[in-house]
């Protein structure tokens, strides 16, 4: 078993300095994922369609996701009804 961390971050100007982007660094996790995936993320806005299409596609395979969101309260509605209809569905999803 092989564990893994990925720091990426995004910020304007940061293209070939050696750090990964977001979208690249979360397509890996996602794709390579074998049995579980911690993410922590202060925010996520109406644009996290393509994660939320990776991270059901991971919890299909049964993989446990555990995602820890800073205020959850205050996270695009959107997204947040989103995730709690993969919560309803996926049991080894979980989220606060």
């Amino acid at each position: 078993m092989k564990d893994e961390i990925s720091v990426c971050c995004y910020r304007p100007g940061l293209d070939g300095s050696g750090i990964g982007s977001i979208e690249s660094a979360m397509e890996h996790l996602f794709s390579d994922a074998k049995s579980e995936i911690l993410i922590t993320t202060y925010s996520m806005s109406s644009a996290a369609d393509i994660f939320l299409d990776w991270l059901e596609a991971s919890l299909a395979k049964g993989i446990l996701i555990r995602i820890a969101i800073n205020k959850l309260t205050e996270q695009n509605p959107g997204v947040v009804t989103r995730m709690m209809g993969l919560r309803n569905s996926y049991p080894h999803f979980l989220f606060v």
